[in-house]
């Protein structure tokens, strides 16, 4: 096989007529038999859909303010039961539920619901690992922790969504996650 490849100079032209020279004198490879591996990989991913849409900014933003008067509407329901209760019994464990409404209803959608809170339905949109696969329980705790850090530190991690090429904030970078359109 002969390849043309037109020479600047002399050095060029000496160059490729040594190619040439060479390449004629190369025998084709003999095709061998595949080697069979005797391992059987069980780590298989889902293959990634390539039309997969990542969710900006502002949709997230109307989630999450969908999800804030549900949440500001059950924390009003509890903070008048605990109201209630300790006119009647004094001191109560009611408050303290508060600080675990929010957790429970995050990480409890996103795991038991298909990675989409309510507020993420309403709008088309839901949560997945980087591989694709639903988000466990424990990919949930930490994406939630990361939601408290992006908070922190001014909101820069929500702001992180606007300016990444795969609409992802601080806490999907911490948990492995994207918001996708489903």
């Amino acid at each position: 096989m002969l390849y043309y490849i037109p020479a600047q100079d002399k050095f060029d032209k000496q160059f490729f007529e040594c190619y040439n020279d060479f390449m004629q004198n190369i025998e084709p490879p003999i095709p061998t038999a595949p080697i069979i591996s005797q391992e059987v990989s069980t780590n298989i991913s889902p293959p990634q859909l390539p039309d997969t849409i990542y969710a900006g900014f502002w949709i997230r933003f109307a989630a999450g303010l969908i999800d804030s008067f549900i949440l500001f509407a059950i924390n009003m329901l509890i903070t008048f039961m605990s109201v209630f209760a300790i006119r009647q019994q004094g001191e109560t464990m009611i408050p303290f539920l508060s600080y675990l409404i929010g957790p429970a209803y995050y990480i409890g959608f996103w795991v038991y619901n298909n990675g989409a809170t309510p507020g993420k339905k309403a709008v088309n949109i839901k949560v997945v690992r980087t591989d694709g696969l639903p988000i466990t329980m424990s990919t949930g705790i930490i994406r939630y922790i990361g939601y408290v850090l992006s908070g922190i530190i001014l909101g820069i991690g929500y702001v992180m969504i606007g300016l990444d090429i795969k609409k992802q904030g601080l806490h999907d970078k911490i948990a492995n996650t994207y918001v996708v359109r489903s």
